[in-house]
């Protein structure tokens, strides 16, 4: 017990290496733990604002569902791809790493040269993602008692593109009226709205409801307004990618 006690004493009784540890070791350590703290701060924030307010909260699966030069909806898919490439340029680092001890220079080249690569790509695709976030796609109507709601066909989400009969992927960044959507509406009645707590009115209530209440049509995302829900899951968003 003394024996075990004097070494922990010698071992942190000052110097430059505690447990003949670098400063580079001691360095990183440092780095992986803020980091740490500060995602698990961002993500218990996250779920705090989530399982608070599920009423109004977008559905992830409902918000990112494309896929670069893939038409139709994709829940998840491509975040799934970012995350894989994410995952794999962490292996091949760990590999160039595990190379470098054993002092072969090419695979360490080769395996660092893939890691370069795969951030690139990870890089790249988050691009990607904000762009899209930031133009949008389905559209949102800002109302004053639901906060935004959404346009349906039937009981399936649709977009205020699809209802306007425009192509919202042709680079233009259309604006609409309340008053459009409602003549919209009018002629194509087999179009309705999705409330913020989920429920569907009929074409009839729809028009109504944006009469009474319809203040401003939203396309895309940004930190004042966005067309997916709530302003906090958009200041959420952008929050992570930046400390990204």
């Amino acid at each position: 017990m003394e024996s075990t006690e004097d070494n922990l004493n010698e071992a942190w009784g000052g110097g430059e290496k505690p447990f003949v540890a670098s400063y580079g070791k001691l360095m990183m350590w440092f780095f992986l733990i803020t980091d740490a703290l500060t995602f698990s701060a961002f993500l218990g924030s996250y779920g705090f604002y989530r399982f608070k307010y599920p009423d109004i909260w977008p559905v992830p699966e409902e918000v990112f569902t494309h896929f670069p030069f893939l038409h139709g909806d994709h829940p998840l898919l491509f975040v799934a791809l970012m995350t894989f490439i994410l995952i794999m340029s962490s292996v091949t680092m760990v590999l160039a790493v595990n190379y470098g001890h054993k002092m072969q220079k090419k695979k360490v080249i080769l395996w660092l040269s893939l890691t370069i690569v795969g951030g690139f790509m990870f890089l790249g695709s988050q691009a990607w993602e904000w762009s899209h976030f930031i133009h949008g796609d389905r559209g949102g109507i800002e109302t004053l008692t639901e906060s935004v709601v959404h346009i349906a066909e039937g009981e399936e989400l649709s977009s205020v593109y699809h209802l306007m009969g425009v192509d919202g992927h042709d680079g233009h960044h259309y604006h609409f009226t309340i008053e459009e959507i409602v003549e919209n509406l009018k002629e194509k009645q087999e179009f309705n709205i999705r409330t913020a707590n989920r429920n569907y009115l009929s074409n009839s209530e729809s028009i109504s409801y944006l009469e009474k209440n319809g203040e401003e049509v939203l396309l895309g995302a940004n930190l004042k307004n966005n067309e997916y829900g709530t302003n906090t899951f958009g200041d959420c968003f952008f929050m992570f990618l930046v400390e990204l």
